[in-house]
């Protein structure tokens, strides 16, 4: 639902994740469990085409459970340990020969989200405030340009007139981004990614039998 008000005083964080900065260095970052909360939902949706594919994260604290049912299953995450199965009615099974987690799980990461927006931020323009779930959130949106530069895939270089695209990121108060979306479409064909972040501070895991 809109809401009256102007532009928000928005300062962005460069991005960063913490198990790659030094210790003394996390301050000057955006981390989402250190600058907001150590539990969140969210899912990640991305499209080629006509086809799409999703990543639901449900993080508490040192609880990651990865939903991913477009690639064959669930994970759950805790430590060094890693468990899968197929489907809900699945008793886990620690996988102990899974060494390296595929990169493209932790797409679904507010902190990637972040990031996206961060990069195209200045490229945005306000229009106006929302009521979401009672809380108000401020929309920014961009166009085919801002897009392109977002999805690196695109090539920034390539956007013509006759291109398509768009960026919302919504902003909360909070000073995180609830919402980001990125669609653009080209002679190459279209895609996009979305990321939706919800059940802040509030999202409960419960750890493999």
């Amino acid at each position: 639902m809109p809401i009256a008000g102007g532009p928000p005083q928005v300062t962005l964080k460069p991005p960063g994740y913490s198990e790659i900065l030094p210790i003394d260095e996390v301050d000057d970052y955006f981390i989402f469990h250190a600058d907001i909360a150590r539990s969140y939902a969210t899912r990640y949706t991305m499209s080629s085409g006509e086809e799409a594919t999703s990543i639901i994260a449900h993080v508490d604290d040192g609880l990651i459970h990865f939903i991913a049912p477009d690639m064959g299953g669930e994970l759950m995450m805790s430590g060094a340990d890693v468990w899968v199965r197929s489907n809900p009615s699945e008793a886990w099974v620690l996988d102990e020969e899974m060494f390296e987690l595929p990169f493209f799980l932790f797409f679904a990461s507010p902190d990637y989200a972040y990031a996206m927006a961060y990069q195209v931020f200045e490229d945005l323009e306000f229009t106006g405030w929302i009521e979401v779930a009672g809380e108000s959130l401020a929309v920014y949106r961009g166009g085919a340009e801002a897009a392109a530069k977002a999805l690196d895939s695109a090539g920034g270089s390539d956007v013509t007139a006759a291109d398509d695209g768009l960026v919302e990121a919504w902003w909360s108060v909070d000073g995180y981004f609830p919402m980001v979306r990125v669609e653009l479409s080209s002679a190459a064909g279209s895609s996009g990614m979305e990321w939706k972040t919800s059940e802040v501070g509030t999202t409960e895991v419960e750890p493999p039998a």
